[in-house]
């Protein structure tokens, strides 16, 4: 008998744990140490929300409900998705999921078979590759352009390799870039997929995170036949921990992922989905304050990174990340967020983890305080004094 270890699937033996945690492990136990790394807000929920939940744990709310989740939480659902995004789904149409990570997995499992090709839109959200390769399926990835301190999509590139793409993922706006895409470019990798027969996945967690005057475009208003949109509560109303999300999809395929998502979890946590009504119905006082401070902090962070010698940035349009070019002092940047940490206690995300086009990066969040944020830069200013020799002329 072989080792145990020989059981595991070869496509997870090659996955490594996400960068996103290990630069901030490797510095948790210094007192003054500054984290710009995780992506989740860092304010509370709100007081109305935790009540909602305390309310439903206190009145035995606590056991397995409908699969597809509260009619009255996929009701108001529905009725956000119309009002807000041009989307009609039905409440059937809807299914309340264990956050948007688990509803993107549903997804996979429903549609994608080893072999497929799955295209993604790079630098992107890293799960989306982790997913692609635990199914066996092959990520064809179109990178951003980046200059004249800006991004763009490529739509020339996206019809070079969709080629028998079965899934394409668009994160709008995006992590880790910010980057919130132009009606146009929606407009156009929506015809293209179409023409495709690709079934678009639209992850829209960070759409309350606009700081762009862009309007938002969701892809299910343009081609609802073959769109699943993924959204949830965790950035919008601070409930990452809450782990609640749902998903809308054609009515054609809502039964097949039902069937998945029962398999996998039954249903989503019950008290969080009475929480989750709440955040719908209740006061979106608490939402549009901590919006507005994110957009300072992003100005503050921006604007700190900008002045800094041999940095290449862009200031972001949306999401709670910043995504400067480091590579002018490093080219490895998993090497360079590592020295950056252990020289100023400050975490970062390497930025090639995010896939083509991220090598040289190194993503920072602004989810945390004002001062952390200039505490941060001041200590990454002074660094790459330090080793500002390495500069080539």
């Amino acid at each position: 008998m072989g080792s145990i270890e020989d059981l595991v699937a070869p496509q997870i033996k090659s996955m490594k744990f996400t960068d996103i945690w290990s630069i901030s492990l490797s510095i948790a136990n210094y007192a003054d140490s500054v984290y710009l790394s995780a992506g989740e807000p860092d304010f509370d929920t709100p007081s109305n929300i935790v009540k909602a939940g305390e309310d439903a744990l206190k009145s035995g709310k606590t056991h397995y409900v409908d699969p597809s989740g509260l009619p009255e939480l996929r009701e108001e659902i529905s009725k956000k998705l119309k009002r807000e995004n041009s989307i009609d789904a039905d409440p059937d149409e809807i299914i309340v999921t264990v956050g948007g990570q688990e509803a993107l997995y549903n997804i996979f499992q429903t549609f994608v078979r080893s072999g497929d090709k799955v295209l993604l839109i790079t630098p992107t959200y890293p799960l989306y590759l982790d997913a692609t390769q635990i199914t066996g399926a092959v990520a064809k990835q179109v990178p951003l352009t980046e200059q004249d301190h800006s991004f763009s999509l490529d739509i020339e590139k996206v019809k070079q390799r969709i080629k028998g793409a079965r899934i394409v993922i668009i994160n709008n706006p995006s992590n880790p870039t910010g980057y919130v895409m132009t009606q146009d470019e929606i407009r156009a990798l929506v015809e293209v997929a179409k023409d495709e027969g690709a079934l678009i996945v639209s992850d829209e967690i960070y759409e309350k995170m606009n700081y762009s005057g862009k309007k938002l475009i969701s892809p299910a208003s343009i081609a609802p036949e073959n769109t699943i949109t993924i959204n949830g509560f965790s950035k919008a109303f601070a409930m990452t921990g809450w782990r609640i999300g749902y998903m809308a999809a054609p009515r054609e395929v809502i039964e097949p992922l039902k069937i998945v998502h029962h398999t996998n979890v039954i249903c989503a946590n019950s008290i969080s989905q009475y929480a989750a009504l709440e955040a719908l119905r209740g006061p979106k006082d608490s939402l549009r304050a901590m919006v507005e401070e994110y957009r300072q902090r992003m100005e503050l962070l921006y604007g700190g990174l900008a002045k800094l010698p041999g940095i290449n940035v862009v200031r972001p349009d949306g999401a709670i990340y910043v995504f400067p070019d480091f590579s002018d002092y490093e080219k490895d940047d998993k090497a360079f967020a590592l020295r950056l940490a252990r020289s100023t206690h400050v975490a970062t995300v390497p930025g090639s983890g995010f896939g083509m086009g991220g090598e040289g990066h190194l993503r920072l969040t602004f989810a945390s305080s004002r001062r952390s944020i200039t505490d941060a830069v001041a200590r990454i200013s002074d660094y790459l004094t330090s080793v500002a020799s390495k500069i080539p002329e």
